[in-house]
């Protein structure tokens, strides 16, 4: 109030008066000092004063904060339209009333061709019962909901994209919803090839195992099977005890392996028919050791080299060849040393004929808890029942397993 309207809106005034106009409006910034500046619509009109010389009426009306809010949501506009993910505006029956320019790329619509489609226009028509479903769980339970899935474009190009589906909520009640969608074709294509290669790996990983397995096998002829018996032996008992794939992996890649380090003995002294010398033994007793000599330097994703190394281990700490105890010996290692058992029980041998399936029972029974884990112990005895494992002809037969 201490100031003139010339003071601040002199200029713009004398220059209105001067033209033939009737109206203006402009925008002005008012600033004083100690205060924040404030933003002002002006609207001019020319008013006749008497006959005298014109002059006009002004309208001065504050729109710093509506000016705020435009600044705000033009530069949320900016940053909505520069994000690289498609983003859209949903109606509860699927028509789309806003989309940004990544949308618009990512469908091959003009947006204003997209403003007029349904988001099931965009989704094929396999898929139209889960677009129903995923717009009624955003309705119906108001939380976000994410999925991956295919959606297509102006084309009928079909693609893979990543969705979120959020509710806009008005009156605390779900009236629309916003989609950010995401095409993920490269992603898809890479973890294809990733998973490619992860399998020819694994071929290549299987295939090495078995030819290190059939080595021994083929230089030992009462041995041949062995190890494959008590791998398919092993993986019955983890399946029965729950265990996870990668485990069940790691298990059955050791227990093909496990006697690998038979191949430094003497044939003579594996294929001898009587009792073996204390020095004959100790070398068959080496075995775990030079088999995980042999391995160490492969790099196996698994635990291999210590299941190997413990097999011969007995929880109450007698075997070898380290006389580890109890939950020192790795599960895998304890899984093998039951399967081991029971198979080379059940098989012939240069130095005996089969004990048969009864008899390696028998062995296990009495010694469960003792010598064998007591839950592998279990687990056997009931694939056993099941019938996964039985005799014929007094040599085991494994069946298929569950």
């Amino acid at each position: 109030m201490t100031k003139t309207i010339q003071d601040w809106l002199g200029d713009d005034v004398t220059s209105f008066i001067k033209t033939t106009d009737n109206t203006a409006t402009v925008e002005r910034i008012f600033e004083k000092t100690g205060y924040c500046p404030r933003r002002f619509k002006i609207s001019m009109s020319k008013v006749d004063c008497f006959g005298l010389r014109p002059e006009a009426m002004v309208i001065c009306t504050d729109i710093t904060e509506r000016f705020k809010a435009e600044e705000k949501i033009n530069h949320q506009m900016e940053i909505i339209n520069s994000s690289n993910d498609a983003m859209l505006s949903i109606s509860l029956d699927g028509a789309i009333f806003f989309a940004n320019s990544s949308a618009s790329e990512l469908y091959g619509y003009p947006t204003e061709e997209l403003l007029a489609r349904s988001i099931y226009d965009l989704t094929p028509a396999h898929l139209k019962d889960e677009m129903l479903q995923v717009l009624k769980e955003v309705k119906d339970a108001c939380h976000v909901v994410r999925l991956e899935t295919v959606r297509c474009n102006r084309k009928g190009h079909e693609f893979p994209v990543s969705d979120s589906y959020s509710p806009i909520v008005s009156n605390d009640r779900t009236t629309a919803v916003s989609l950010v969608s995401r095409d993920i074709s490269e992603r898809k294509e890479s973890e294809l090839a990733l998973s490619t290669s992860h399998a020819k790996l694994r071929t290549i990983l299987d295939e090495t195992v078995n030819a290190l397995s059939m080595t021994l096998e083929k230089r030992d002829q009462y041995t041949a099977g062995h190890q494959q018996k008590v791998a398919c032996i092993s993986h019955a008992i983890g399946l029965d005890l729950g265990l996870d794939q990668d485990t069940l992996d790691s298990i059955h890649i050791a227990a093909v392996l496990h006697d690998i380090g038979k191949i430094c003995i003497p044939m003579a002294i594996l294929s001898k028919p009587s009792a073996l010398s204390v020095s004959e033994a100790g070398l068959v007793r080496n075995h775990p050791e030079t088999g995980l000599d042999i391995i160490k330097d492969i790099p196996f994703p698994y635990p291999v080299g210590d299941f190997i190394h413990q097999h011969h281990e007995r929880i109450d700490g007698s075997g070898y060849p380290e006389g580890l105890k109890g939950d020192a010996i790795s599960l895998g290692a304890r899984i093998i040393a039951v399967a081991d058992v029971l198979e080379a029980m059940g098989a012939h041998r240069p130095y005996r004929p089969a004990l048969g399936l009864e008899a390696a029972l028998d062995e296990l029974k009495t010694y469960s808890g003792i010598k064998y884990d007591p839950n592998v112990c279990s687990a056997l005895f009931g694939i056993v029942d099941q019938g996964v494992i039985t005799a014929q002809k007094g040599e085991l037969v494994l069946c298929q397993s569950r």
